[in-house]
């Protein structure tokens, strides 16, 4: 049986140390990219690319903001959301 995939809250990944797990796998708290190393292990599919470079853009008051992409694997296939920092 495959392990589940759940959404964490956690800050540190448990394989790479990095902050930002947001998954959890097996009970592993884990980071995008480490989610996605086991994933692919476990499945054969190949490891996702890295997400683009994060971007700012201005909004019409002339603030800048600070917009990073997040690339992961969802149940449906490979998710790509846009997130203000």
């Amino acid at each position: 049986m495959a392990p589940s995939l759940a959404s964490v809250t956690s800050d540190l990944c448990e394989d790479c140390g990095a902050p930002g797990a947001r998954t959890s796998l097996g009970g592993v708290s884990l980071c995008d990219r480490c989610s996605d190393r086991r994933v692919a292990a476990i499945t054969g599919y190949p490891e996702r690319p890295d997400a683009p470079q994060p971007m700012e853009v201005a909004d019409g008051d002339g603030r800048l903001h600070l917009l990073e992409y997040r690339v992961w694997r969802a149940p449906t296939g490979i998710e790509v959301e846009l997130e203000e920092e």
